[in-house]
C-alpha cells in the first residue's frame, strides 16, 4: 500500500481523495494511500477546493496549497515547510 504523505524539498505532499457534495465535512480515514475527506461544496467554480483547502489548513494549523487535481477527485495537497517526523508533533491524526 502506497502511503498518503510524502516528503519533497520543501514539505509534505499530502494525496486526498474526495467526495463533494456530501451531507457533512470530515476526514473519514485512510484508504489505498489517500486521505478520505468529505466535503459539502459542490465541484463548481473551485467551491471544493476552496472548502478542501481551508479544513486542511485548520487541521495542520499550517499552509497548504493545492499542487495537482483540481478537476478530479484525486488529488495532491502540498504542506509546506514540514516534514514527515513533523506530522507526530503537528497533530496528524485527523480524527
Amino acid at each position: 500500500m502506497k502511503p498518503c504523505i510524502s516528503e519533497s524539498r520543501k514539505g509534505v505532499i499530502i494525496h486526498v481523495k474526495v467526495k463533494p457534495n456530501s451531507r457533512k465535512q470530515g476526514i473519514i480515514g485512510v484508504e489505498n494511500g489517500f486521505i478520505i475527506i468529505n466535503l459539502e461544496s459542490p465541484p463548481i467554480r473551485g467551491k471544493a477546493n476552496k472548502e478542501l483547502l481551508k479544513l486542511l489548513k485548520k487541521k495542520l494549523k499550517a499552509r497548504v496549497t493545492l499542487i495537482s487535481g483540481s478537476k478530479s477527485r484525486e488529488r495532491k495537497c502540498y504542506w509546506l515547510r514540514a516534514s514527515v517526523q513533523m506530522k507526530s508533533k503537528k497533530g496528524f491524526r485527523f480524527k
